[in-house]
């Protein structure tokens, strides 16, 4: 009786085993594409960061030259404005002596640079960027 008993044993604990390797492999190779996957998302997130910090800045340099542009159409302005189009903040501090200070600040897809330009304005209107 004891052959008998391990032969059927024996028989039904390999389908179990393979069950159980099946399982252990399947979940192996969830594990391994979760990993892939993920490190690809983070890597294409950087790559997207590092484009949006270029578009920023370039957005910034844009808006300080929109900024002296409007400031030497308009020598007499004073206070805050903004460009929505680039999503930048223009503040403008003149005092009226010729001294113009430019602070810039742009936002694009939650990355914020900011920018600074000292203008000069002599009396014959001619602006000299310092």
């Amino acid at each position: 009786m004891n052959g008998i008993n391990n032969k059927i044993l024996t028989e039904n604990s390999r389908g179990f085993t393979a069950v159980i390797a099946l399982i252990l492999i399947a979940t192996g190779v969830m594990a391994l594409s979760l990993a892939s996957i993920s490190s690809a998302y983070f890597y294409a997130n950087s790559v997207n960061q590092r484009e949006y910090r270029i578009q920023a800045r370039l957005n910034v340099s844009a808006c300080l030259d929109m900024a002296t542009m409007i400031v030497a159409k308009d020598n007499f302005m004073n206070g805050a404005t903004n460009i929505a189009r680039l999503g930048c903040n223009i503040s403008v501090a003149n005092d009226f002596l010729g001294n113009i200070s430019l602070n810039v600040s742009s936002e694009f897809h939650g990355i914020v640079v900011r920018g600074a330009r000292e203008i000069r304005v002599d009396n014959n209107g001619l602006i000299t960027v310092l």
